[in-house]
C-alpha cells in the first residue's frame, strides 16, 4: 500500500507498485487526479481507477469516467461502499 501527496507522486507510485486499485482524489496538487487518472490507465490500463471527490456534480463526474475511471465516489463514502465499489471492479479488497 502506498499514499501519493499530488498527481505525480501517484504516477510515480503506480508504476513502481503497479496496483489492483488506486483510490484517487480529484483535488490534488499539481498534476490533479483527473489528469493522473488518464496517465495510469495510458500506462496501466489493467489498473482499476476509483476517484473520489467531496461532491457530485454532474460534470465532474463525467469528467472523472472519461478520465478512465471506473466508478465516481463520493468521500463521505463509507469503507464498506468504498469495499463493494472495488468488488464491483473484479478486485478482491485486502484483508485488514
Amino acid at each position: 500500500m502506498a499514499e501519493a501527496g499530488d498527481g505525480a507522486e501517484a504516477l510515480s507510485l503506480t508504476a513502481a507498485h503497479i496496483p489492483d486499485v488506486v483510490l484517487m482524489d480529484v483535488s490534488m496538487p499539481g498534476l490533479d487526479g483527473l489528469e493522473a487518472t488518464f496517465a495510469i490507465k495510458e500506462r496501466s490500463p489493467d489498473v482499476t481507477v476509483l476517484m473520489l471527490s467531496v461532491g457530485d456534480k454532474e460534470q465532474e463526474v463525467a469528467a472523472g469516467l472519461a478520465s478512465g475511471a471506473s466508478e465516481y465516489l463520493t468521500k463521505g463514502s463509507s469503507a464498506g461502499e468504498i469495499a463493494k465499489a472495488i468488488k464491483r471492479h473484479g478486485v478482491a479488497p485486502a484483508a485488514s
